[in-house]
């Protein structure tokens, strides 16, 4: 199965994708289904691919080989060549409904699925973001400011937090945020949905992309660390969690408002994993019920994610927006 999800906003496009492929529970593989082209400074473009991986390959295929022949012949219309992105879904549409043509009655006759869609977004100079969903039939819908979000796959485990966050007006942090959730619930749920992560982002007006990432499988600490090495401007795009330069983290995080001294001997004090944000294992900082924020000390070593002020057993917690981590191991990296 797949899990992939495109979020056009006033600010941007952002698109993230699984990379697990199953055809049964001892089945499993890992296949990229995200995919990017770009001519910079002029269009950049990107697409998720779920259902039926030999059609959605041979989707690919036959648009790949076309941009391919462009090079040497103008006359041949490809997606780095069309006037609008309309065009552009069109002819991911009209190579879906050529596969579909030739296989789709073989594979239902030995019981197979057909199935497949595609989301297709992108930016070309002089016009607007726009985001697509391609259908089986090669026929396709645009995302709206009533629907500024698609999905494909198994989408039902991440869509409540996308119904209840994204609208245009959106910035890209909490859009981030929302998607690394959205996608989150859906790993925790479905087994048939697994890492590693494909991430793109593109910045309304820029016809490059801001960011086009593989999130590897690793332990929590290792995969934050792996984001903490962007510039901080690109974290704070990717991931929506700026990097402090004061405390030296080698992690992410903060947006963490400082509390008075007499109330920071409680930031030392831990209790035992909470489960949240990305992964497991997380700890969250005990505190007493009437101070309400955490400490910032450096040299802390801890993870945390906003959520609602609340009790863990006995104790007073309040789950913080970021992950905030710092790794004893590794020497701080200068926050650029």
């Amino acid at each position: 199965m797949t899990y992939c999800v495109g979020v056009k906003l006033d600010a941007g496009l952002i698109m993230m994708s699984d990379t697990r492929t199953n055809a049964g529970v001892d089945n499993i593989s890992r296949y990229k289904k995200m995919f990017t082209w770009e001519t910079p400074g002029e269009r950049a473009l990107v697409a998720c691919c779920a259902g039926n991986l030999s059609i959605t390959q041979g989707v690919l295929s036959r648009i790949n080989a076309a941009i391919a022949k462009g090079r040497d012949d103008d006359s041949v219309e490809t997606i780095l060549n069309t006037t609008t992105l309309y065009r552009a879904a069109q002819i991911f549409g009209e190579a879906m409904l050529e596969m579909q043509g030739r296989y789709r009655q073989t594979l239902q006759s030995q019981g197979a699925g057909p199935d497949a869609s595609i989301l297709f977004g992108g930016q070309r100079k002089g016009g607007e973001t726009r985001l697509y969903l391609i259908y089986s039939a090669g026929n396709f819908i645009e995302a709206t400011e009533d629907t500024p979000f698609f999905q494909i796959g198994e989408h039902k485990y991440g869509k409540p937090i996308l119904d209840r966050t994204i609208t245009p007006e959106t910035d890209m942090r909490t859009a981030m945020k929302a998607v690394f959730l959205s996608m989150d619930s859906t790993l925790r749920s479905n087994l048939s949905v697994g890492m590693p992560l494909d991430l793109a982002v593109l910045k309304a007006g820029e016809m490059n992309f801001h960011s086009r990432r593989r999130i590897e499988q690793e332990t929590d600490m290792k995969l934050l660390s792996k984001l903490s090495g962007l510039s901080a401007a690109t974290l704070t795009a990717v991931t929506g969690f700026a990097a402090h330069a004061q405390d030296g983290l080698d992690g992410v995080a903060v947006e963490i408002a400082p509390v008075p001294t007499h109330n920071q001997s409680f930031a030392g004090q831990t209790i035992n994993g909470v489960d949240g944000g990305l992964h497991e294992g997380l700890k969250v900082m005990r505190l007493h019920k009437d101070t309400g924020l955490f400490a910032q000390t450096g040299g802390a070593r801890f993870l945390a994610f906003k959520w609602l002020a609340g009790f863990y057993g006995d104790h007073g917690v309040l789950l913080q927006t970021t992950m905030y981590l710092a790794s004893a191991a590794l020497p701080p990296r200068k926050v650029t």
